[in-house]
């Protein structure tokens, strides 16, 4: 004859006031470094990603119209 023996664990929760995150100012410090390292032009980007969009598009139009 089989047993099947279960175990439950309840671990009592950790309130999120009192634990901190050692991380916090590290991550901070880092992403200033980078902010300032690598500016990044938001509006280039959002043309770029346009262009692409707009180039891939085209691109698709053509391979569907010559697929037919």
């Amino acid at each position: 004859m089989d047993t099947i023996v279960i175990i439950l664990l309840c671990a009592m929760p950790v309130k999120a006031d009192t634990v901190t995150n050692r991380f916090t100012d590290a991550f901070n410090k880092a992403d200033k470094q980078f902010n300032k390292e690598h500016i990044l032009d938001i509006r280039a980007l959002k043309r770029a990603s346009e262009k692409a969009a707009s180039e891939a598009a085209q691109k698709t139009k053509y391979y569907l119209i010559k697929t037919k």
